[in-house]
């Protein structure tokens, strides 16, 4: 009897300090990031094999205050295709018709933004490749005196981009 209550004495002792060391593992979150923070990001060495990886830094900052932009130059007509790497396309010279497509393939979420301070567009024509349709009002034309953004949000739930700016 004394072996019996001596052996399940330790296994309490042993869960009590088990559960004692797991509370001290610390969250996999920061709770007030300053941006400093570092992150390695494994970089394969061809395009799916990792034969020779390469192991970048970045901080947080890069990575929360940076994106994906493309810049259009001037043209009397212009297409811009926004590849699913940019929410951003930015016309950096006067355009006569712009036409536009937005991404292809978005994530769901994917926030696609339209500008023009480098010179103004009499006519920006804004589309989706189907099935995916655009909700909201247009975005037709752009001064770069007064360069005017326009957003969309992108919902895979009903392949519905949203004009949100």
């Amino acid at each position: 009897m004394k072996k019996i209550l001596a052996i399940a004495l330790s296994a309490v002792a042993f869960v009590a300090i088990s559960a004692v060391v797991l509370a001290q593992v610390p969250g996999l979150f920061i709770a007030s990031p300053t941006g400093l923070e570092q992150i390695n990001v494994l970089v394969p060495s061809t395009g799916t094999v990792v034969t020779n990886p390469q192991i970048q830094t970045v901080t947080i900052n890069q990575i929360r205050n940076s994106e994906g932009y493309i810049l259009v130059a001037a043209g009397t007509t212009v297409n811009t295709t926004i590849p699913n790497t940019a929410s951003l396309a930015i016309a950096t010279g006067a355009i006569t018709t712009w036409n536009i497509t937005l991404p292809l393939a978005p994530a769901d979420g994917q926030i696609v933004k339209v500008t023009c301070p480098g010179g103004s567009t009499t006519t920006v024509a804004v589309s989706a490749t189907s099935p995916q349709t655009i909700v909201g009002a247009g975005y037709t034309s752009c001064s770069s005196t007064s360069p005017t953004d326009a957003a969309w949000h992108y919902s895979a739930g009903g392949n519905v981009y949203y004009r949100t700016e």
